[in-house]
């Protein structure tokens, strides 16, 4: 069962010095008992000195890319579970603890955070529309049902995915774990998240590159296991 003593918090960060401070001071007052993992991804702002004081594990990764951070993260995870989040403050964790619940009480493999834009926010609607096609895609080769598989929000059971080779260098991991959940028919839920755009730093996906790379990856997964 999911717990403060069996699970850690791992947060990806490239070039966030604006916004990790903000983050972490946010998943801490809702949940205060759970350790805070920070993996600075080669970043060359101040990220590394503020994570080394804020966060209660820091941990450095020269290959770039949020995959290849995974990668890492699994390879020197020391937790039976872990909750994923990004660094830029846009996921709402006020409903953790519920999550959390719903996570043991369910017994699940994976929940992932199904974002919910607000009306007040502007939506990048590029992006917002990509994740459109990524779902209808990734449903239509997998015979899925997911909603939101970009998500970079979740809870994850590790020995459901330990002996997993994970490929994934940048985006496209989060898509890699859906394909992971679809083939293995592991148990998950997606569970509705309150998000909110960046508003005051530079998002680290760029549509019209990273996009094609992920339709990319996922056709290269339907065809090869």
């Amino acid at each position: 069962m999911l717990s403060a003593q069996n699970t850690k918090i791992f947060i990806p960060a490239y070039n966030e010095e604006i916004t990790l401070e903000t983050t972490i001071n946010h998943i801490r007052k809702y949940l205060p008992d759970y350790k805070i993992c920070v993996f600075n991804n080669a970043s060359n702002d101040n990220t590394e000195e503020i994570a080394k004081i804020i966060a209660d594990e820091y941990y450095y990764v020269r290959e770039k890319g949020k995959g290849n951070v995974f990668k890492y993260m699994i390879k020197n995870i020391n937790s039976e579970y872990i909750i994923m989040t990004d660094a830029d403050n846009t996921y709402d964790f006020s409903n953790s603890s519920s999550f959390i619940k719903r996570f043991n009480l369910k017994n699940l493999d994976t929940l992932i955070g199904k974002r919910l834009y607000s009306n007040e926010i502007k939506i990048n609607k590029v992006r917002f529309l990509s994740n459109r096609i990524f779902n209808i895609l990734f449903n239509f080769l997998f015979k899925s049902r997911f909603e939101d598989i970009c998500s970079g929000f979740r809870i994850i059971n590790i020995k459901k995915i330990i002996d997993h080779k994970f490929i994934s260098k940048n985006f496209e991991i989060e898509t890699e774990l859906n394909v992971l959940i679809a083939r293995k028919n592991h148990i998950y839920e997606e569970v509705d998240i309150n998000y909110t755009e960046r508003s005051n730093s530079k998002s680290k996906l760029i549509s019209f590159i990273d996009g094609p790379k992920i339709i990319s990856f996922l056709i290269k997964k339907y065809f090869i296991r």
